[in-house]
């Protein structure tokens, strides 16, 4: 098979997944606090790659694995705390589809860090998409008689467009580091380390381990939390084998078409122009 066909084989299944993690943490996040909620879910998400990872086989890495996850690790840091506080304040159908702004700053970032070219009809391509989220943000403006500006100066929107920034900055170095590796183990290093750094913060934050009451209120939301985010994660991680980052990057924006789908129909919200 195609590249191209592999790369829509692992990435639309993955984004309908990680569309579903969307509606799953907007509903985990209104019940519990937000360090603890990544703590779990970043940690139940690299528990379950490493399990399976094992079943497969032994992990291997080369040499530019590590440089290339410890980058991401620290820029996701970032970034998974400016998306959870704008799931917090916002309805996931209109927060996930920020995301769409990712790959136009992933062609800038693909470049200088892998070195890689994107066409001139895939950069247009790439910026259409935006076009989609000016129509949901007009939508919600005129629903709340707000101007669009309005709507775009929310603190909500503002953690969203951080954490897109911060998921372009750390497009490349995914694909480094699962190119170097392999989907499972970048997964499961990634987010267990994720979720040891909101461990701890937890833990500095309350000056005592909370996670398992935490855990206890909602244990089968946020088993579903880090099963859909494991296997989200782990096939959009494997489709960057074979793409360019930058159109990797605005193909996983299918993940905002999901999400906002899967929002309307679960949460039962209204963001849908």
């Amino acid at each position: 098979m195609t590249d191209t066909l592999w790369l829509l084989l692992f990435m639309i299944p993955g984004t309908f997944f990680l569309g579903a993690y969307d509606v799953t943490l907007k509903k985990v996040l209104a019940r519990g606090e937000e360090h603890e909620v990544m703590a779990i879910d970043f940690l139940l998400t690299g528990l379950i790659s490493t399990a399976v990872l094992f079943m497969f086989g032994k992990p291997y890495v080369t040499a530019g694995f590590w440089s290339a996850a410890i980058v991401t690790v620290l820029l996701n840091i970032f970034g998974a705390l400016m998306w959870t506080r704008a799931f917090r304040r916002e309805d996931a159908s209109l927060v996930s589809p920020l995301r769409v702004l990712t790959p136009v700053f992933v062609i800038a970032t693909g470049f200088f860090v892998l070195g890689e070219h994107v066409s001139w009809w895939g950069s247009a391509g790439i910026f259409v998409t935006i076009f989609g989220l000016w129509f949901l943000v007009r939508s919600q403006a005129t629903a709340e008689a707000i101007s669009i500006m309005g709507v775009m100066r929310r603190p909500g929107l503002l953690y969203g467009l951080a954490g897109a920034l911060a998921n372009a900055l750390s497009f490349p170095f995914d694909k480094a580091a699962v190119t170097n590796s392999s989907a499972l183990v970048a997964s499961a290093f990634m987010f267990i380390t994720l979720g040891i750094t909101y461990l701890c913060v937890s833990i500095v934050e309350h000056k005592k381990f909370v996670l398992f009451r935490v855990l206890r209120e909602e244990p089968r939301s946020f088993l579903l939390l880090g099963v859909v985010h494991a296997i989200g994660n782990v096939l959009t991680f494997q489709a960057l084998n074979f793409a360019l980052a930058a159109y990797a990057a605005s193909l996983k924006r299918l993940w905002s078409f999901w999400a906002v789908v899967l929002s309307g129909q679960f949460l039962k919200e209204k963001n849908i122009p």
